[in-house]
């Protein structure tokens, strides 16, 4: 019975790091296309691709390490 709750609970969570995945990159860069700094980014910088990396992983940091660390407490 324990080792169910525990396979329920992990697949409860991987779902939840899933769904917020998904939730969260809805809108990854729409703000930063509204207001111009991806237009900036792209001018100013040969490198859009270390601007779009870092974003992917701040975004990870704050929507998906939370649920990772409550996961594996």
């Amino acid at each position: 019975n324990q080792h169910l709750e525990a396979y329920l609970m992990v697949n409860v969570l991987l779902f939840c790091l899933t769904f917020n995945l998904i939730i969260s990159n809805s809108d990854f860069l729409s703000e930063d296309f509204r207001d111009g700094t991806i237009e900036q980014m792209i001018i100013s910088q040969p490198n859009l691709e270390v601007f779009i990396l870092a974003k992917m992983i701040a975004n990870w940091l704050i929507f998906s390490l939370p649920i990772l660390i409550a996961l594996f407490q």
